[in-house]
This record gives structure tokens, sequence and C-alpha cells, in this order.
């Protein structure tokens, strides 16, 4: 009976995966404040799924990203200092078509419905989701980039003239 308990535990203990850590320095994420981050910390959420599930570990510094996509089962843990800094780079969000999801609600944006988005981290049909810790997520919204132009509207004259002459 012992030797059966032993192979059940051998053969049972590897299915019963504790989470994961994933740290993102590990696939090449460097906090410079220069260098696009987005690639090395989607890899690490990447393996993170692939692996089952677990958390992503952002340490201290400045990290410069473009859209990140969440994924089912992942925690992204922003350690003590740590910094998201969202790309002044509108290149860096690609569009996402939300145009299936107009049956959750219209979008809109001057009475137009919205087909398409940019964001900064997406979670699109995932579950145990969740990102937390102390350090910070700043999007790049003060970027000129990022700035609606509002155009003068067009006036009309207070007062038009027609077919006057001078005294």
């Amino acid at each position: 009976m012992k030797h059966l308990l032993t192979i059940f535990i051998l053969l049972v203990a590897p299915t019963l995966a504790v989470a994961q850590t994933h740290d993102t320095r590990d696939f090449v994420a460097v906090a410079d404040e220069m260098t696009l981050n987005t690639s090395a910390i989607q890899k690490a959420i990447d393996e993170c799924v692939s692996a089952g599930g677990g958390e992503v570990h952002v340490p201290a510094g400045k990290f410069v990203i473009g859209t990140l996509h969440l994924k089912s089962n992942v925690t992204l843990r922003l350690m003590p200092g740590a910094v998201l800094q969202g790309s002044t780079n509108l290149a860096d969000y690609p569009h996402q078509d939300i145009s299936s999801h107009k049956k959750f609600g219209t979008l809109t944006h001057n009475g137009v419905f919205v087909k398409v988005m940019k964001a900064l981290i997406i979670a699109d049909n995932a579950e145990n989701v969740s990102i937390f810790g102390e350090g910070l997520i700043k999007g790049a919204g003060e970027a000129d980039a990022f700035q609606l132009t509002i155009l003068p509207a067009k006036t009309s004259p207070a007062t038009t003239t027609r077919d006057c002459q001078s005294p």
C-alpha cells in the first residue's frame, strides 16, 4: 500500500502545478526609459499562459510599452518603483477591432459607432486576470500625438455688406 501511495504522489504531483512567476527582465525588458518593451513583456505574459498561468513581475524601473494583451490566469504584479510608461508613438498602439462587441452597447464618438480602438492594456475574453502591486501605470496622454486638435469653428461674420460705397 505504501508503494501505491508513493506512485500516486509521483504521478499526480506534477499536475498540481504551483503558479509560475515570470520576471520581465528574463525576457530582456530594459528599464532605460527609451527602449520599447512591449515585445519582451508580452513574451513574459505569453510564457506565463503557456505554463498554465501565474504572475508576471515588473521590477523597479520605467518600462516604456505599447499595447499589452493580458490573458486568462495571469496576474501582472508591479513591484515597488515599477512604472509601465505608455509610449508616445501612436504606432505602438495597433487598432483593436471592437465591432463584435457592439451587442454589449454602442460606443460613440460624436454619435458615430466606433469599430476600432487603441489601448495601453487589453484583456479581451480573459478570465482570472489582475493587475496589482505598488508600481504605476502611466499613460502617454500628455504627449502631442494624443492631443485632440480642435479646429476653430467656421464663423460667419457678424455683419455683411453688399453694394456699399464710401462717402
